[in-house]
């Protein structure tokens, strides 16, 4: 991993004090107030960390740094190099910074300002993408203004609903690629397990994730009692009663092939 030989100074004490904090016992001492203040805090640290990082790999990427400093074929593989970042991580990065400097330069100032976070950034990029070019600016500003009261969940879903509404049949011919491109493999292993492995369109997969929801919750309450309540529970010489099945994979839709190969 690339390692300078000095920080930019206005870097050193907000590392040294981000540091000195991890092992610091006030926050296993807090109220749960206040230990949901230092998550908060400490994302909003991250994300502005994010919009610097964001807006320091666009100069550098302009000027070709990662050429001149280690013969670098491209920007993003001196960060798969220098930083070790991932393949898809580092081309994402560096995609995002250079719009970041025209498209995406509203979402990046706001991730900046706190007030969206990186990974309804990441999410605007994408959707983004692939929305006709005349009309990409107002589709980033409409996902901005979202990202600043709604969850990524809801910018993603918004993203999707764009494309089909500026560009329905870029959407129809991606819809119709992904549903046939799924497929569900049930696996029986020797010891009596069996493997899953399969790729869902959206509407497969929301059937099989509402299946699946009611058996993905605790069985305690999730208030102050639950570690109390649990216990109990965990002493028990009975056993816990747990679902035979999760759900009927017939609630696919019909023509879901599913395949059962012995490994």
């Amino acid at each position: 991993m690339f390692v300078p030989d000095s920080l930019p100074a206005p870097l050193v004490p907000l590392l040294d004090g981000v540091q000195a904090l991890v092992d610091d016992p006030a926050v296993a001492q807090a109220g749960p107030a206040e230990r949901a203040a230092w998550l908060s805090g400490t994302r909003q640290l991250i994300d502005a960390a994010e919009a610097l990082f964001t807006t320091s790999l666009a100069a550098f990427d302009a000027n070709g740094d990662g050429e001149t400093l280690h013969g670098a074929r491209s920007t993003a593989s001196w960060l798969r190099g220098a930083l070790k970042l991932a393949d898809g991580d580092a081309s994402e990065r560096v995609r995002l910074a250079r719009d970041s400097r025209t498209l995406m330069a509203e979402p990046v100032s706001a991730l900046g300002q706190g007030q969206v976070t990186y990974d309804q950034v990441r999410a605007i990029s994408k959707a983004v993408t692939k929305v006709p070019e005349p009309m990409a600016p107002e589709a980033v500003h409409v996902l901005t203004d979202l990202a600043k009261q709604a969850d990524v969940n809801a910018v993603r879903v918004a993203g999707r609903a764009l494309r089909h509404v500026l560009d329905p049949d870029g959407a129809l011919k991606d819809s119709e690629k992904q549903f046939d491109h799924r497929y569900l493999n049930l696996s029986p292993m020797l010891d009596g397990m069996t493997a899953v492995d399969g790729i869902l369109d959206a509407e497969s997969a929301a059937m099989v994730s509402a299946a699946l929801t009611p058996f993905l919750v605790p069985t305690c309450p999730t208030d102050t009692g639950a570690r109390a309540n649990a216990e109990p529970m965990a002493s028990s010489n009975s056993p816990a009663p747990r679902p035979t099945t999760l759900c009927s994979l017939k609630s696919l839709a019909s023509d879901l092939t599913s395949t059962s190969s012995a490994q």
